[in-house]
């Protein structure tokens, strides 16, 4: 996992091998989750005052949007290779999160 923030947003980048289960707490209980894009099923509760999102990993890229926190979330979910081959940090005078070469 790597997370930078961008604007107002709070960016995540979590990956996984296809067929993965998968758990991404939040340490809020209003949260909103809302797919942006993607395959991935996801399914989010409340446990124990935290958001908890639930998913199975899959090849691609799926965007989760996540509202009503301290800030808003933006999750991109991608598998392994996807993540090491294709998201880097830039650390020039901005850190900023990329993809791409």
């Amino acid at each position: 996992m790597t997370s930078d923030t961008i604007g107002d947003s709070d960016v995540i980048v979590v990956y996984g091998d296809p067929d993965e289960s998968m758990e991404i707490g939040l340490p809020d209980d209003k949260c909103v989750v809302k797919k942006l894009s993607g395959d991935i099923d996801l399914v989010s509760k409340v446990v124990s005052g935290r958001t908890v999102i639930k998913y199975v990993s899959s090849a691609g890229h799926t965007v989760v949007q996540v509202d009503g926190g301290a800030r808003r979330v933006i999750i991109h979910i991608v598998d392994t290779i996807t993540a090491y081959t294709g998201w880097k940090v830039s650390e020039g005078a901005d850190t900023s999160l990329i993809f791409g070469p």
